[in-house]
């Protein structure tokens, strides 16, 4: 039976009632099934889940739970463009299957902490660098298209572009460009560790224990 504290405080989550992160529904629900949960099927996981909690995943909470899934199980997101597209708009809650425009930089850096805070060394692939060459241009594409020649530490993979003012001679002016561009990768840096912090608290309140160097989550 499950501990009725726990129980309430999952409830929030996988209800709906309060957004959680994919890691964070991953985590409770390796809590309660451990290990066993990698291999089992969606209809599986929301029967258990249905059984235990006495409630239906919405979709938006289901979409982010199996992208997770899917992220660590296979290696498609590294390499796939479409795939990497639709498990970004699935991690920010956007959903799966929706025809949207491309994604904003913070969501394309806040789904690559997050599938590398849950696989950090994702098998068959470089673990310095993951990511293909095809998601390398995606991403660039994404951090040109908001005037973001410098990527935020999340999305440094991608590459800077050569940053200049115009080729100007005037160093103070190209030290001034250079510091805007820089502030504003700042920004989605500072952003993301925020939103680490809530991820961290979200797992504590439901009693996951993560690892120190916050790479695995840990669901005894």
């Amino acid at each position: 039976m499950l501990n009725p504290v726990f129980k309430e405080r999952a409830t929030e989550f996988l209800s709906g009632q309060r957004e959680a992160f994919a890691t964070t529904i991953l985590g409770l629900l390796l809590k309660v099934y451990g290990q066993n949960l990698m291999s089992w099927d969606g209809l599986t996981i929301q029967m258990e889940v249905r059984d235990d909690f006495q409630l239906e995943m919405p979709r938006t909470v289901y979409d982010r739970l199996m992208a997770l899934l899917s992220s660590m199980t296979s290696n498609q997101v590294f390499i796939d463009v479409p795939i990497f597209d639709e498990t970004v708009s699935a991690l920010v809650g956007k959903g799966l299957g929706q025809e949207q425009d491309a994604p904003p930089v913070e969501d394309v850096a806040w789904a690559v902490t997050e599938i590398l805070l849950n696989d950090p060394r994702p098998k068959g692939r470089n673990a310095n660098d993951p990511w293909s060459r095809n998601i390398k241009k995606y991403v660039r594409v994404v951090l040109d298209d908001e005037g973001m020649p410098i990527a935020p530490k999340a999305l440094d993979f991608a590459g800077n572009d050569n940053v200049n003012a115009e080729t100007s001679d005037d160093e103070a002016y190209y030290a001034g460009v250079w510091g805007v561009q820089a502030e504003r990768a700042k920004e989605v840096d500072t952003w993301l560790d925020d939103r680490v912090a809530l991820l961290l608290a979200q797992l504590e309140y439901v009693g996951v224990q993560v690892n120190h160097d916050l790479e695995t989550v840990d669901g005894r």
